[in-house]
């Protein structure tokens, strides 16, 4: 199931509107507010998630990935990843090309999708994540390099 964030609010402003979303973490005891799903507050938490130990050799469940996470210092604390599926060898140099420009755009740098992210009401990956996605998949070097030629080796995705 998805929900996009403007169910709750047409413009990211209306994110901290408390008449519309609930706050979530009041510390009862001392007193202080919840936070709210306003994208600052999301992205707060989100530079709480630390990048993959390793860039070279994901362990699925292990210290290599994300993984669950405990409640952050700051921040809205509930927030999620979402997944990317792609082949990392194809047999048409075309459709790899056209792959890794995907990545480099989506994971670049400077110039990048970030404006249509926010645009869309959600927040963008941190500065470290997105070097972490390019080191891994754009990166001739890395074993996990979209198209990497020691690993594809003539195999790939069917045309």
């Amino acid at each position: 199931t998805y929900m996009s964030p403007d169910f709750a609010a047409p413009t990211l402003a209306g994110l901290d509107d408390a008449t519309k979303v609930a706050r979530v973490g009041k510390d009862v005891a001392t007193n202080t507010a919840g936070v709210s799903p306003a994208a600052a507050n999301v992205s707060a938490a989100i530079n709480a998630v630390p990048v993959p130990a390793s860039t070279e050799k994901p362990e699925f469940g292990k210290a290599n990935t994300a993984g669950v996470q405990p409640y952050p210092t700051s921040g809205y604390p509930i927030l999620g990843f979402t997944n990317l599926i792609f082949s990392q060898c194809y047999a048409d140099a075309t459709q790899t090309s056209q792959v890794r420009d995907f990545f480099a755009k989506h994971y670049g740098a400077s110039n990048n999708n970030d404006a249509a992210i926010t645009a869309n009401a959600f927040v963008p990956l941190p500065t470290a994540w997105k070097a972490t996605v390019r080191a891994s998949f754009l990166t001739a070097s890395n074993a996990l390099s979209i198209g990497n030629t020691n690993v594809c080796n003539g195999i790939g995705r069917p045309l």
